[in-house]
């Protein structure tokens, strides 16, 4: 989408201009555009819209229209504004000049091309896992949002060591000679090179400039990979064409001969009709003597020919006002140097920096990018540069007529001014391409207010939930607000008071926010407000919390910074585990519950970049300094640890991580530390939720089917109920697998289709498992041993009277075995308890019960 923001005055007589009945003064039919006509274009071709001032006459302004050769399509009699056809082939910005100077018109400007919606986030998956950090740093969606991605009219010569020019997230963005055939051998433009269809190699005197080092197809990345393919990563520009020339060897050298033919190549295709605008230049070498004048005039050259030239400040950490690094530290006015920040917008330790030859920064640390055939993190100056050739790609697609010297202007006076780069580059700041892009066209941001419901509100599902907010838009006005909850929409409104009812809400917790959308597609998100719905059942408990009964133990503590720092109820951090390794993985916080606890929520939080002071965390909060990157939410099965469904994040830049799952039972969990941001590992809270469908509630018994793994064991009136290497495991009706260890029952994280059942020869065993009247959770677990082989047996728990269970024998067909049957019974309470019994069936009847809590060798009833 390409979204044009132009003076505010004029935008909102469009936007009233809409609204209002027009005079058609020719039929439709005259002015009906072709969908090719608006390829790539960002105004109707040959129209206008006039503004005549106040009091002029019918007979003035269809003098006027004749002055300028134009027919009136259209009257807006309330705006006294008229929509105008110019000519064919008419240069609409030469007539916008020439009404504007005439003394009946108030204004004019050209026929703009407005979209509805702006477009979603890409579906990149390194963008949608926060990957790009660097992306979201220099404010990219912004710029996409109400501007566009760029335009395949604008290329960037990407002068390295070459590019993958098959690669899948560039292939579809690369420069293709217009006027070579690839391939003939024949050097069909002319200029030289045959066969020069994607760019040229200096190094190797050939026309293949194919990548054989990796750096120029991941700086190419961050200049322009494809957006919207569902692979890999997206360029600051989607809407690009890049060229490469190879100047550098594949051992990342080369020299300024080959840099020199580089630059007369683009400037060639330059003179031939292709729109190069910028080159990126992530190269260079300490000043080594006199200055390499001819580079320089090489590079001065393509400035005069519109060409922007952005250079890498070189990785030594030094000033390069005392010790330059060519080309970055030429005096050239086309050349914009650029230092690397980090994810702290501090100087990286090794950017080199220069109050006077450096003038801005961009991120330049783990930046994720394209790389061979797939893609790679690299740090580095050369990794900053691509990042400001992106932004000026997008600067030249939204004014295509913009000199060389105001588009570095613009990129300078627009960046983000930050203490820490006062005194170490020209303009103290780091890049932002929106504020770059909306300087050039000024359109305030609006501002959003959720004004209901209160942060912290409670509901119960399924709830209701009046949603609104106020919306001001400081020199404009807002066209819509609106709403979303974790990031999905729930709808919106176009009208002041804007609010609306969220209906069916399911249990869970909530970040609202609110988005204004103004008159002429700027955007401003207000602050989240984060919500609770619980389950009609009541509010679940939090069994990891320390006053609930959880203890908390970590892989080690630094002094201070204690496990249980982790489970006090503190979300905001204020206190927080440290762990006590640096810079060693992995690291690890343990939580055991009071008892087994049947949970399908874990929530893991992460320290935020404002330590010091904290605020009440959303669930769209996102941090970048010290937060858990790498991790995994583990619990414990009875002899090992494993992840809980889903539990395996990677990536992560949310300070409140939430995992919901299938419920399982457990005695604890814990937080497997593969790699924060930092060289420290830190959490300020785990918290672990009892399941709504288990806690508090009353159930009748059920009858599910259980098998065992390997040997079956045949007890009577055992003392343990079972020993190591032989335990068994439970299916139950609801499709759920347990394990029972002997002292405790624990649901694996695979579950089954239900009702399962699966029958071992000879052995088969039913689990029965109901809630008591005060919600403790009883399973009870019976084995049918010494049956015939062959002969699968079953044992049918039947509900007697004053908490008993009367249990027969039956064959799998429903009938009464006639043979009497050892049988062994286990049952385990929510309160750990457990028992073992064994009785016989005689012919057709039941002679023995066993009640709940016997102990074995308790006589039966």
């Amino acid at each position: 989408m390409f979204q044009l923001v132009t003076a505010r005055r004029l935008a909102s007589v469009l936007v009233v201009l809409l609204a209002s009945a027009p005079i058609f003064v020719e039929t439709p039919h005259a002015h009906q555009i072709s969908a090719a006509s608006l390829v790539g274009a960002a105004e109707v071709p040959e129209e206008v819209l006039v503004q005549f001032k106040p009091g002029v006459t019918e007979g003035r302004r269809a003098a006027a229209r004749a002055r300028h050769n134009a027919k009136a399509l259209r009257r807006f009699e309330e705006l006294n504004i008229e929509h105008l056809k110019l000519p064919p082939g008419a240069d609409v910005q030469a007539a916008v000049r020439a009404l504007r100077a005439d003394s009946d018109v108030l204004d004019a400007q050209p026929n703009y091309v407005r979209h509805i919606t702006t477009p979603p986030p890409p579906n990149d998956p390194y963008w949608l896992d926060g990957n790009l950090w660097g992306m979201q740093r220099i404010d990219a969606q912004s710029a996409w949002n109400n501007f566009g991605a760029g335009t395949s009219t604008v290329v960037v010569a990407d002068i390295d060591t070459g590019v993958n020019y098959n690669h899948p997230d560039l292939a579809a963005n690369m420069w293709r000679n217009p006027n070579e055939i690839s391939g003939n051998g024949v050097d069909d433009d002319g200029n030289g090179y045959v066969d020069d269809v994607f760019g040229i190699d200096t190094v190797n005197n050939d026309s293949n400039p194919m990548d054989d080092q990796g750096h120029g197809t991941h700086t190419s990345g961050t200049i322009g990979a494809v957006a919207n393919n569902s692979i890999g990563v997206v360029g600051v520009a989607w809407n690009v064409r890049i060229l490469a020339c190879k100047f550098l060897d594949a051992t990342g050298n080369g020299t300024d001969a080959g840099a020199v033919e580089c630059f007369n190549y683009v400037v060639q295709q330059k003179s031939r009709g292709v729109n190069v605008r910028v080159t990126n230049n992530s190269w260079g070498g300490a000043r080594d003597g006199a200055v390499g004048t001819v580079l320089k005039n090489a590079i001065d050259a393509a400035g005069d020919a519109g060409i922007l030239s952005v250079m890498a400040a070189g990785n030594k950490g030094t000033n390069n006002d005392v010790a330059p690094f060519d080309p970055a530290s030429f005096t050239s006015p086309s050349i914009v140097a650029v230092a690397a920040s980090d994810q702290a917008d501090n100087r990286a330790g090794f950017s080199n920096y220069g109050a006077t030859s450096v003038d801005l920064a961009a991120p330049g640390v783990t930046i994720l990018s394209t790389a061979g055939g797939g893609y790679a993190y690299s740090s580095g100056t050369s990794m900053a540069a691509p990042h400001v050739a992106g932004a000026a790609a997008l600067l030249f697609a939204h004014a295509p007529t913009m000199s060389v010297a105001a588009a570095k202007a613009a990129l300078l006076d627009s960046a983000d001014p930050l203490a820490a780069w006062a005194g170490l580059v020209v303009s103290g700041a780091r890049l932002n391409v929106f504020q770059s892009l909306l300087d050039l066209n000024p359109n305030a941001r609006p501002s959003a207010v959720l004004t209901a419901p209160a942060e912290g509100a409670t509901f119960v599902a399924p709830a209701s939930i009046p949603v609104s907010a106020t919306a001001t838009d400081p020199d404009g006005t807002v066209a819509r607000v609106d709403f979303y909850a974790n990031g999905t929409s729930i709808g919106s409104d176009t009208t002041a008071p804007f609010a609306l009812e969220w209906s069916g809400v399911a249990a869970g917790t909530y970040a609202l926010t609110a988005l204004a959308t103004d008159n002429l597609g700027a955007t401003g998100t207000s602050a989240a407000v984060t919500i609770t719905v619980q389950p009609a059942g009541g509010a679940r408990t939090n069994v990891a919390l320390a006053s609930n009964g959880g203890v908390a133990t970590a892989s080690s503590t630094y002094t201070g910074y204690p496990a249980s720092a982790a489970i006090d109820g503190l979300r905001p951090g204020l206190t927080y585990w440290n762990d006590a390794t640096f810079n060693t993985w992995p690291d690890w916080v343990e939580v055991a519950f009071a008892g087994a606890k049947t949970i399908n929520e874990v929530d893991v939080f992460s320290v935020q970049d404002n330590y010091a002071a904290p605020s009440a965390p959303t669930q769209s909060m996102t941090f970048s300094l010290y937060g858990l990157r790498d991790f995994e939410v583990q619990y414990w099965t009875g002899t090992g640890w494993v992840p809980v469904p889903d539990g395996t994040i990677t990536g992560n830049t949310l300070v409140w991580r939430q995992l919901t799952f299938a419920a399982i039972t457990t005695t604890r969990i814990r937080v497997w530390v593969t790699r924060p941001v930092d060289v420290w590992s830190r959490i300020t809270e785990i918290e672990a939720y009892e399941s709504a469908q288990l806690a508090g509630a009353v159930r009748t018994s059920k009858e599910v089917q259980l098998n065992f793994v390997g040997q079956i064991p045949t007890y009577t009136n055992p003392t343990s109920p079972v020993t190591a290497g032989s335990q068994p495991l439970l299916i139950d009706q609801s499709g759920y697998i347990y394990r029972w260890d002997g002292t405790s029952m624990y649901t694996l994280p695979t579950p089954t289709s239900a009702p399962a059942s699966i029958t071992l020869t000879g052995r088969e065993s039913v689990l029965n498992v109901a809630d008591d009247a005060t919600g403790s959770l009883v399973y009870e677990m019976f084995t049918a041993v010494n049956a015939p082989p062959g002969v699968p047996q079953r044992v049918s728990p039947r509900p007697g009277a004053d908490g008993w269970q009367v249990l027969c024998q039956y064959a799998l067909d429903g009938t009464q075995l006639s043979n009497p049957r050892a049988i062994t019974a286990l049952q385990v309470r929510s309160d750990g308890h457990t028992g073992a019994h064994s009785w016989c069936c005689p012919t057709g009847r039941c002679h023995r019960r066993v009640r709940a809590g016997q102990q074995p060798g308790e006589p039966g009833r």
